[in-house]
């Protein structure tokens, strides 16, 4: 069973931030991002499929979401879409699929290298009566401006 990404190989993905390129690091990273609301109820989620999500455990504490794949990118320089556009809606569960294993919150991210970044005009969850049925992930659109510039 996994949990978020792995920090040795975020570490990899790190190194797509530098200045000189352009890369979208784009899916499913079984995480919170570092400005995402804690969902309230956690503890629901059996522990078998808690230790996706969460950090282990610190015993009389209410559990936290492990966000610290994506606090490594966010230190190595991607940004959050989402965040850019303020929009942090749950991309899981669809409304198609109610016995998942979620509880709602954004699992899926799309991160921009800073030479991507300012080119970013557009950040949506589709949510809609085929996309609640397609998946149990709710799709994510991204919209780039053309000509961004590389420094």
């Amino acid at each position: 069973m996994t949990r978020s990404l792995p920090t040795p190989q975020v570490g990899w993905l790190a190194a797509l931030a530098a200045p000189d390129r352009c890369s979208i690091i784009a899916g499913d990273a079984n995480s919170l991002a570092l400005g995402d609301p804690e969902p309230p109820d956690w503890a629901r989620l059996p522990a078998h499929l808690g230790v996706r999500y969460l950090q282990p455990d610190h015993p009389g504490q209410a559990p936290v979401a492990d966000r610290s794949a994506l606090a490594l990118l966010r230190r190595a320089g991607f940004v959050d879409a989402a965040a850019v556009h303020g929009d942090l809606a749950p991309t899981v569960p669809a409304a198609g699929f109610p016995d998942a294993e979620f509880v709602p919150f954004r699992c899926d991210h799309v991160l921009l290298s800073p030479a991507l970044a300012p080119g970013l005009t557009t950040y949506r969850v589709l949510d809609d009566d085929r996309t609640a049925h397609a998946s149990d992930h709710l799709p994510v659109v991204v919209e780039l401006a053309d000509g961004v510039a590389v420094a």
